[in-house]
């Protein structure tokens, strides 16, 4: 009797296996796969398409250089930095200026072509990790899991909704197919993968400069894959190709970048950082403290090394396995492309944000290569499990996706986040003044200036929004502190100056606006505003010289004036 019942138990374990079996069968039976990564990234994504292009460097990037966009020349794109600037003070990357200025072709200026571009590269990089993990001999079932939790990860979301990050998008696309293309060269050792490899990080070097660090990770893959009896010394010369590419982006990026950046660099800017490795590492398997402007916290630095620590237990736990140099690769992979940006730093540290998460993008995917290791010694029960967990995360994407809505909600994250992040309470009250909501948009201003004094661009906000409150006094203050904070504010002067001549004081009127004609001797508003001046102080002829000037200057309204007082 007792065996009998062994023997039903045996076969009600066999039977649910098989129907497990089955399923996975299924589910990774092709295109399945595909089309789930397809179905869970649209579920998060497709809310995102028309939200506008109004939180953290969007507006000053697209949107004010729309007309470039839309009118420019492709040539004329190519040869500015990051914030489509000619004077060369940020970051090269002329594919991503490229990418925007398609986006803006192809839907005439609107948001949806720019969150459609990005949903579409996420997608296709989804597929690309599918591909490589199979490379490595992972099974499909945990090929399919991985693919999933990169697709879903809510850390993510920053690097698919919030469009500036495109440039890592492309990096990581052109970089994946890049070490796609090395893979199949360095298992056949036809010349033609090798060709495509390096054209492939020919995109991703002129899309992100961080590419540099791509062609060392395919020697360190080398040297842990290389067939027997080939020498790695001479394996060391494929890498000489890609640092061809790398050298030409170089060249091209010194014609454009040649003024030096506000932002910090150096070994002690590495230093200072160092949390960033287990904060987003702690935040791409507990997704919590998610941020828009993240800052360092206690919370999110102790669940990352509670999380390293995990790791390097089962790194030790499965040293001695078939496989274990792919977790070795992993690490190498995810540490290669996350240093770089370590040794930068915002000018403005933690008024403004410790790193970005969207720079965890590319390198996660290192840590997906690692942990394929530790689930082949997990069960298909198990599994179920893991599932779970990463629909888990899906539902938190889901709701996370919504914070990038509009400025309002992206800065009142950031803000709940990191309650001295003056730049966030300054961005959301720029969003609340073009919104006409006045009283919250000074009181973030207030904020703003409370937490960080020298920022004349917020002492200015701030007195335009009391002229708007009808209060000329205290917007004559804040105009004046932001000039005491940066004397070459021109609008300040611009507004300082109209204030004067609405209050009838011309002469200091006239004063202010000489020195906004120092400050930028072509403005035409500059010369039409002190004619007013000098009109209301019975200088005519001195307001009809300026007017001939702010008319030569391209100033709009001076043409009438010259008409009806200088005949």
């Amino acid at each position: 009797m007792k065996k009998n019942k062994g023997k039903a138990r045996i076969k009600s374990v066999e039977k649910t296996q098989d129907k497990g079996n089955a399923f996975w069968r299924f589910a990774t039976k092709f295109p399945i796969p595909y089309v789930l990564m397809f179905i869970f990234s649209l579920i998060i994504y497709s809310k995102s398409f028309h939200y506008p292009l109004d939180k953290l460097d969007e507006a000053p990037i697209i949107l004010s250089n729309m007309p470039l966009l839309l009118d420019g020349s492709a040539a004329d794109i190519l040869q500015r930095d990051a914030l489509f600037s000619k004077e060369g003070t940020e970051f090269y990357r002329p594919l991503q200026n490229l990418s925007f200025m398609i986006d803006a072709h192809l839907s005439d200026g609107k948001a949806l072509a720019f969150h459609l571009t990005n949903f579409l590269l996420h997608l296709f990089i989804c597929f690309l990790l599918f591909s490589i993990l199979l490379f490595f001999d992972t099974k499909k079932t945990h090929a399919l899991l991985l693919s999933l939790f990169f697709c879903v990860s809510p850390l993510l979301v920053h690097a698919v909704a919030w469009i500036p990050a495109r440039g890592d998008l492309l990096l990581a696309f052109f970089g994946l197919l890049s070490f796609r293309f090395f893979l199949s060269f360095s298992k056949n050792r036809k010349i033609g993968y090798f060709v495509l490899s390096v054209l492939a990080f020919s995109f991703a070097a002129f899309s992100k400069e961080t590419a540099i660090v791509i062609p060392f990770a395919f020697l360190v893959y080398l040297f842990f894959y290389r067939e027997q009896g080939r020498s790695f010394i001479k394996e060391i010369a494929l890498i000489v190709p890609y640092l061809f590419v790398y050298g030409l982006y170089f060249f091209a990026r010194s014609k454009v970048i040649v003024l030096p950046m506000q932002d910090k660099f150096g070994l002690m800017e590495f230093f200072n950082n160092i949390f960033t490795i287990p904060e987003l590492t702690g935040k791409f398997f507990v997704p919590v403290n998610l941020s828009p402007a993240p800052v360092y916290s206690m919370i999110s630095s102790i669940i990352g090394l509670v999380v390293l620590t995990g790791f390097v237990f089962l790194i030790y736990r499965f040293r001695k396995e078939k496989d274990f140099k792919l977790t070795i690769f992993g690490i190498v992979w995810f540490l290669f492309l996350l240093v770089p940006g370590m040794f930068h730093s915002l000018a403005i540290g933690s008024h403004g944000y410790h790193y970005l998460e969207h720079r965890a993008y590319l390198p996660v995917i290192g840590i997906l290569f690692s942990v394929s290791v530790f689930l082949r010694m997990i069960s298909y029960q198990k599994l179920y499990f893991l599932y779970a967990v990463m629909l888990v995360y899906f539902l938190i994407s889901v709701i996370h996706v919504e914070d990038y809505k509009d400025a309002k909600s992206f800065y009142t994250l950031a803000i709940e986040k990191n309650p001295e992040g003056a730049m966030s309470y300054y961005n959301r009250g720029m969003a609340y003044m073009l919104s006409n909501e006045l009283q919250a948009a000074l009181d973030d201003l207030s904020v703003s200036t409370k937490l960080k004094s020298d920022n004349a661009d917020a002492w200015y906000a701030r007195g335009f929004i009391q002229y708007r409150m009808r209060q000329p006094e205290k917007a004559i203050a804040d105009y004046e502190k932001a000039l005491s904070v940066n004397e070459k504010h021109f609008d300040a002067c611009i507004n300082l100056g109209g204030v004067k001549n609405e209050m009838k004081d011309y002469k200091t009127a006239i004063e202010i606006f000489n020195k906004a004609i120092k400050i930028r001797p072509s403005s035409g508003d500059a010369y039409f505003n002190r004619g007013i001046s000098k009109i209301n102080s019975g200088d005519v002829s001195g307001a009809c010289a300026d007017w001939q000037q702010a008319k030569k200057s391209g100033n709009n309204y001076a043409s009438s004036f010259i008409n009806k007082h200088c005949r």
